[in-house]
């Protein structure tokens, strides 16, 4: 009888994940700040680490941005994964080819309110990578 592997994959790393309330001074120029009432969007951007013995395919990961009063920002749209669902932000789709990938991406705003707010980074149901920042 002929045997079977099958090939397991090595799990991505998410790293550096950084997020914060931005003035958008242009389209090109954007400056960080902690003022709610001049915040025009909230940045997040993480990495997304090398790895050779990862599957080489396209993967999507998720981005919640959570309010301090614990609403979900954004698109609002809600995936479910087996037995687990996720509302999200927003998404980014890469091709990834086992190098290092940066990713940055805006959340655009009307009003931000004061407070601690939440960024969770996914793939799939599994959390990869959390951080939180304050606007006052």
């Amino acid at each position: 009888p002929e045997k079977k592997v099958e090939k397991v994959y090595a799990n991505l790393d998410v790293s550096n994940l950084k997020a914060g309330g931005y003035i958008a001074k242009s389209a090109t120029t954007k400056e960080e700040t902690n003022s709610a009432s001049k915040t025009d969007l909230i940045k997040i951007s993480f990495y997304i680490e090398g790895n050779p013995n990862a599957k080489a395919e396209e993967k999507k990961y998720y981005i919640q941005v959570v309010d301090a009063n614990n609403k979900v920002l954004g698109k609002r749209i809600t995936e479910f994964f087996d037995d687990r669902s996720i509302t999200y932000s927003l998404a980014k789709t890469i091709q990834y080819d086992n190098q290092y990938v940066a990713i940055s991406q805006e959340l655009l705003g009307s009003k931000f309110e004061k407070g601690t707010y939440t960024v969770n980074v996914y793939e799939r149901s599994k959390l990869l990578a959390k951080t939180s920042f304050t606007l006052k």
